[in-house]
């Protein structure tokens, strides 16, 4: 499993990999106590988050690529729960 999570971290992972990664996330107004944020609404170190994940593909176009990051306020915090990545 170990492995598996880090060819994933790869796939997140903007070219050239830096030691303290920045990450930003675009308003988007939640559904009460859900956020949906679609990957282009997600920056790595200045580069939209389905970008990094197609820089990585060995064949996946960007129509073929739908990612989106859900997160839901637990105890008036954010956290993210779910990851839906649809390829096809």
């Amino acid at each position: 499993m170990l492995e598996n999570i880090g060819r994933i971290r790869t796939s997140f992972t903007p070219k050239p990999p830096t030691d303290d990664p920045k990450v930003e996330v675009a308003h988007v107004a939640p559904t009460g106590d859900e956020v949906v944020t679609p990957a282009e609404k997600v920056t790595v170190d200045g580069q939209t988050l389905d970008k990094v994940i197609l820089s990585h593909s060995t064949g996946v176009k960007a129509d073929q690529l739908d990612v989106k990051v859900h997160s839901t306020k637990i105890e008036d915090a954010w956290y993210v729960t779910d990851l839906d990545f649809n390829i096809g």
